[in-house]
């Protein structure tokens, strides 16, 4: 029998209902003889909304252990600015000293993320002096390295433009080599140093702190996309049908950005469904997306939102993919939207002179 696979997460009440899809996911789609060991590192989280969140994951083989870190080595780390400031998102640099000594290896899972593959082959992957296996981010150029390369950095963390970054929303991480190099201490003395600098706080500090020391996943461990930004996406992959494979069958979706499935603006169109079908079947069931005004609701259903599901589905269905389920997919958008046929091309001159801007560092 397998040993049981080490997941972690970490997240306040705000992510409750997103925990519960996440981990129902990963328990819908797991090899029959896995067993889940999950331990949630959880800012703030009341007894009634943890019952909640593990009857949704009833009845799968599940134990899941609440830790409730003590962030006061962290409390002078929190800002106001960039991309997250809570405590929960600086919980993943401190793992390896707030889970238990007998856990020696773990994959770490972000909270707004759907899995629709068998995540067992990560608890069996080998380091190979690594102390973290991550998918390279999808946006490393266009919102990253250039943002590093200016920071005054010492020598081994230094960014070049050539440098790689990670995506920290998946990664197997090495958990007995964290407490050995003293990681949780490293990460949490250079953001004391950079936090007014980094917008991505927690990924931003573990790819500075170790770099050099991670290895690549394959990309369908974590398809993270924008779909509004696609221009500047990149797949560290030359091989095509593994391209292909990442954009028809992920294993992790991952909805980066601040429109998440769960929220009244979402341009993941063709993925939000699998979060939402995931989500029925959680005690979370008769959570209802809101409503926007009806001023934003024209705006972005009427003008934005057509756009960005035909840049998508143009992207994915014909340059990287060519699938024709993406391909019918569209057709039925167009057929919903045909006034999206008329936005597109301003919004695309708009989206494209915005990525532009920012990949010369002059936006966020």
């Amino acid at each position: 029998m397998r040993e049981p696979l080490i997941i972690v997460v970490a997240i306040n009440e705000a992510f409750a209902m997103p925990l519960a899809v996440t981990i129902r996911s990963v328990l819908e789609n797991l090899a029959s003889e896995t067993e889940i060991r999950l331990f949630v590192l959880a800012d703030a989280v009341p007894p009634e909304t943890r019952a909640k969140i593990e009857r949704s994951w009833e009845p799968y083989a599940i134990s899941t252990h609440w830790i409730v870190p003590d962030y006061a080595s962290i409390a002078h780390l929190l800002v106001s600015h960039g991309h997250s400031g809570v405590p929960a998102s600086y919980f993943r640099m401190l793992m390896a000293e707030l889970l238990p000594a007998s856990v020696e290896r773990a994959v770490y899972l972000d909270s707004d993320i759907v899995v629709t593959g068998d995540l067992t082959p990560l608890g069996e992957l080998a380091f190979e002096g690594n102390l973290v296996l991550a998918v390279p981010d999808a946006y490393r150029r266009s919102h990253h390295v250039l943002r590093l390369s200016a920071l005054e950095l010492t020598e081994t963390s230094r960014f070049t433009e050539h440098d790689r970054y990670f995506n920290s929303g998946v990664m197997v991480v090495d958990i007995a080599g964290w407490r050995q190099a003293g990681i949780a201490r490293e990460a949490v003395a250079f953001a004391a140093r950079h936090g007014d600098a980094i917008i991505y706080h927690d990924q931003d500090v573990l790819n500075c702190i170790l770099k050099g020391r991670w290895g690549a996943l394959a990309p369908i461990w974590n398809l993270h996309e924008m779909p509004h930004s696609l221009r500047t996406w990149e797949c560290y992959s030359p091989d095509p049908d593994e391209r292909r494979e990442l954009i028809r069958a992920p294993r992790v979706v991952h909805f980066v950005s601040s429109d998440k499935p769960w929220h009244a603006i979402c341009f993941h169109g063709f993925q939000q469904p699998q979060f939402l079908d995931a989500l029925s079947r959680t005690e979370f069931r008769d959570y209802r997306v809101p409503d926007l005004p009806l001023g934003q609701r024209l705006f972005h259903y009427g003008l934005v939102y057509p756009s960005v599901l035909i840049n998508w589905g143009l992207w994915r269905g014909l340059i990287h993919a060519r699938d024709p389920q993406i391909l019918a997919w569209l057709c039925q958008q167009i057929l919903r939207r045909p006034w999206g046929l008329l936005t597109y091309p301003a919004w695309l001159c708009f989206m494209s002179l915005r990525d532009l801007w920012r990949a010369r560092g002059r936006a966020p």
